[in-house]
């Protein structure tokens, strides 16, 4: 019975050459969509947050072993960004050594030399280097060992192998959905081993085929209803419903860019160009007619005894098929093609990149002295090796943080709205508002986002320059009248215009849209307060503390409606945990000071309190006091 075991010295050459080409991301932080996996997900912090990951549809997608592991890494470092990033390079590593072990198992020549490809490949980066997409680096662990399990029930026929591999299956399932090719993957292996597949190996497929039907059903389902992949996405006013002629168009053109890409890996972008659909002229469907001819060729290639070479290709596109085109995917607003979407397919096109080197260096031996094309072959291989691992260093670095990853994603597709969107985004969180105004109206020029209408339209408010954002805010909700972030940024500008019933309104439609938005709910209080509707403003407080318990401004905002209710001691009560979170809070100093003195009379924690005001540059609650005589 052949074991899992790899040698000791290939163990640690894998683990240390891919910690080398990655050091960068070692060090890098969180980018896009790390805050709705890791960074804002509340799920993460307690016991409850674990039993709701596996009993809920709360999360992005319903992969809950890849939110266990976060949920783990948040317990043991919180969020420190270097943990996350470490175990992605060694889940990783450790896929590129199942690779070769399986590779090898199969006979397929130069297993570990396209396992060692496959570690250091620059398309790789974006899988291993982004956090959020543990997804693939996860559910690549499980689909090699299901398939490795299940090689071991074909060799032994005991069915331990067998029930092992459908657990990890399952596991594979609940990291990426895309693993539910796996049926077809063990199919196609049986057939290039045995050369047929028997009624017996279809009957016990069958239970993996339902397994992965039921798990991609769902996936579309969330796909569908709450990441937004279908119909017309009217954030970006982009289409993401096709017809057939289209899809295909799309899956044969991304299938070549692919290939395309493993081959030539440069330019790597984060966000590629979007080409159009449908296409201006009748040989812009080439693609199409290119990969059935090709199709075709290897169903003759396959009668004709090259298994070996339509094997991988087969492998390949069985593989990346769920990526391709025939299902939405909500990233198809922003492009038909992403490096994650091929992480375990690029092996076939590996295998056949490694088998063309080896026919060709074999017709070199056939001709030339033997050294010399052991030696021709070495420095082929180290060439590979230093041209693969330096682009990988230097893609790895991208991910330092969203400033550099947008940059880079612009210097090298200056099209990208979605780049001028979520770079202005950073700009505007840190205050840059400048700066941020341009890059939205740049995202207006290449696209009709009404993300960036809303965006800029914070830039006009915080300029209190209100006619303009209510322009833009009106035109954003005059298409999409229950788009969140605008009903909520509206809401703001009413706020600051002091019409407070309409700002009321357009916060009640930002949470019925997003019920998660805290700061609605404490504008939406602030407003409430102001009004002297207390009831409904403790209410918001307290809804926005749930969401966001570290929250100190909300604190502070809710003590000073509990004075007005005269409820003080529930206002101390919030004081208290703001300068907890924060003991550098003059105003909150001074507020409870006064609670202190004046309804509690406790006039030596009110003067410490107003003194420690003082201390921070708020003197006036201190200074009447002393030459009032209260406090010394």
């Amino acid at each position: 019975m052949k074991q899992l075991q790899i040698p000791a010295v290939r163990f640690f050459l894998f683990i240390g050459l891919t910690f080398l080409v990655y050091y960068p991301a070692i060090h890098a932080g969180f980018v896009w969509d790390d805050d709705d996996y890791v960074t804002a997900n509340r799920l993460l912090h307690t016991l409850d947050g674990l039993w709701r990951i596996w009993t809920t549809f709360e999360t992005t997608q319903y992969y809950p072993l890849v939110f266990t592991t976060f949920w783990l890494e948040y317990q043991l470092w919180e969020l420190h960004p270097m943990g996350y990033h470490i175990n992605n390079i060694l889940l990783h590593a450790f896929n590129a050594m199942l690779v070769g072990f399986l590779l090898q198992r199969l006979k397929v020549p130069g297993a570990w030399w396209i396992a060692m490809i496959f570690a250091i490949h620059p398309t790789h980066v974006e899988s291993v280097a982004w956090v959020t997409e543990r997804k693939n680096v996860l559910s690549g662990i499980f689909y090699l060992l299901a398939l490795w399990a299940y090689l071991q029930f074909d060799s032994t026929r005991r069915h331990r192998w067998y029930a092992l591999s459908l657990g990890l299956f399952v596991l594979a399932l609940f990291s990426k959905t895309v693993t539910s090719t796996l049926p077809a993957i063990i199919g196609l292996v049986l057939l290039y081993q045995h050369r047929r597949l028997s009624l017996q190996d279809v009957f016990r497929l069958i239970p993996y085929f339902v397994l992965g039907l039921a798990m991609g059903l769902v996936t579309a389902w969330l796909e569908r209803t709450q990441v937004g992949a279908s119909g017309v996405d009217l954030a970006s006013g982009v289409s993401a419903d096709f017809s057939f002629l289209e899809r295909l168009l799309i899956a044969s053109q991304a299938l070549w860019f692919y290939v395309g890409k493993l081959l030539v890996p440069y330019p790597i972008i984060f966000n590629y160009p979007r080409w159009e659909i449908p296409p201006s002229a009748w040989w812009d469907y080439w693609p199409v007619v290119v990969t059935l001819a090709f199709l075709a060729g290897l169903a003759v290639a396959w009668r004709k005894g090259y298994r070996n070479w339509v094997f991988p290709f087969l492998f390949y596109g069985i593989t990346i098929f769920p990526a391709l085109g025939f299902f939405n995917v909500f990233m198809f607003i922003y492009s038909f093609v992403a490096d994650h979407f091929q992480y375990l397919a690029s092996v076939g096109i590996l295998i056949v990149f490694v088998q063309i080197e080896i026919v060709l260096f074999r017709w070199v031996a056939a001709r030339t002295n033997q050294n010399l094309h052991r030696i021709g072959q070495y420095g082929f291989r180290v060439a590979v090796v230093g041209i693969f691992g330096l682009l990988t260093w230097q893609q790895a670095s991208v991910y330092e943080d969203i400033e550099t990853l947008w940059k880079d994603t612009l210097a090298k597709n200056p099209k990208s709205w979605l780049a001028y969107n979520n770079l202005g985004e950073y700009y505007l969180n840190n205050d840059r508002l400048d700066e941020a105004f341009e890059l939205f109206n740049q995202a207006l020029q290449y696209s009709r986002f009404l993300g960036a209408y809303s965006n800029r339209a914070v830039v006009y408010l915080q300029r209190e320059q209100y006619d303009l954002a209510l322009n833009d805010l009106n035109h954003v909700l005059n298409i999409a009248p229950h788009y969140a972030d605008a009903a909520y940024n509206r809401g703001n500008v009413y706020a600051a215009l002091g019409q407070y019933d309409q700002a009321i309104q357009d916060y009640s439609v930002a949470l019925a849209e997003n019920p998660e938005l805290a700061d609605a709910y404490h504008n939406r209080g602030n407003v409430y307060s102001t009004i002297e509707q207390y009831g409904p403003a403790l209410k918001d407080y307290t809804a926005a503390l749930q969401l966001q318990p570290d929250a100190l401004a909300i604190y502070i905002n809710r003590g000073r409606t509990y004075v007005a209710v005269g409820q003080f001691q529930a206002a101390l009560q919030d004081y208290s945990t703001a300068l907890q979170l924060s003991p550098d809070i003059p105003q909150a100093y001074n507020e409870r000071g006064w609670i202190y003195m004046t309804q509690l009379q406790q006039p030596q924690l009110a003067c410490s309190d107003w003194n420690n005001a003082c201390r921070l540059g708020q003197c006036d609650f201190f200074q009447t006091a002393q030459q009032e005589g209260l406090c010394q």
